[in-house]
């Protein structure tokens, strides 16, 4: 496993970086969960609240200008934000890091996210992440001087969060008031739109195409959808690995289309 932390501007040594320029700040064979990421990230977090709480004076073409740093987005994807703000798994009754939504609210078209009374569901507040937190350790700790075994501890324990504290929050934010920072990094989300209209075609292609009689990719004939689709993969997309994934789905089905082709 990897986990790298890279950044377009700071501060290095005696110079300031270019926004072109990109600085790996962490790097290794770890969890991202690991002590060694939570102790960098305790780091990260004091570096910037110290370079926040600063005015610094920088000459530019002669006149001496004053230059003020503020954190204003944290893009990472879901997952990540779990980690960094000490909450629960998507899977939580309260599955965002965003806001109070529960599992089976999601569906409600007519209830809006906001700040407003009016709306009826809102973002988490940073002092309740850590009044939340606070109490769920100490609920962590009760429960460990029990004799229930540990998968019921922890379930007693999300619970507990989700249905007595009405939040997901387990443990402080490690990124600490940072979290209010966070935005969705839309990459999976793009990924995920893209593979689905992909299968879409996909699909479309089997379905035009006649192959009763090949037992491989190789007697698929040439003027079939599905033959130039595969083709068009690898010569306009370059996805040449795909394209070979889609020839072995094939080959190892021998023809057959009943076995649905996966990807990620």
């Amino acid at each position: 496993s990897g986990m790298v932390f890279l950044v377009s501007f700071l501060n290095v040594c005696e110079r300031i970086a270019s926004s072109k320029e990109q600085f790996l700040l962490f790097g290794g064979n770890v969890d991202e969960n690991s002590i060694y990421v939570s102790k960098f990230v305790s780091l990260l977090v004091n570096d910037l609240k110290y370079l926040e709480s600063q005015v610094f004076e920088m000459d530019i073409k002669g006149c001496m200008t004053k230059v003020e740093f503020k954190v204003s987005e944290l893009p990472n994807d879901m997952k990540m934000l779990c980690f960094l703000g000490g909450e629960l798994s998507n899977a939580a009754t309260y599955f965002s890091t965003f806001a109070n939504v529960k599992q089976n609210e999601k569906n409600h078209l007519n209830k809006s996210f906001g700040t407003s009374e009016i709306d009826y569901w809102k973002p988490f507040p940073f002092k309740k992440r850590l009044n939340d937190a606070s109490k769920a350790q100490l609920k962590e700790q009760e429960l460990s001087k029990t004799k229930l075994s540990k998968s019921s501890q922890r379930s007693q324990l999300t619970n507990y969060i989700a249905n007595t504290l009405k939040s997901r929050q387990v443990t402080l934010p490690l990124i600490d008031i940072y979290i209010d920072c966070a935005k969705a990094e839309p990459l999976h989300l793009k990924n995920n739109t893209i593979k689905e209209r992909f299968m879409i075609i996909f699909k479309i292609c089997i379905a035009q195409s006649d192959f009763r009689y090949a037992k491989s990719f190789k007697e698929v004939p040439k003027m079939s959808l599905f033959y130039k689709f595969v083709f068009f993969i690898k010569d306009n997309m370059n996805c040449n690995f795909l394209s070979k994934k889609i020839q072995r789905w094939f080959n190892d089905n021998t023809g057959k289309t009943d076995k649905d082709f996966t990807f990620r």
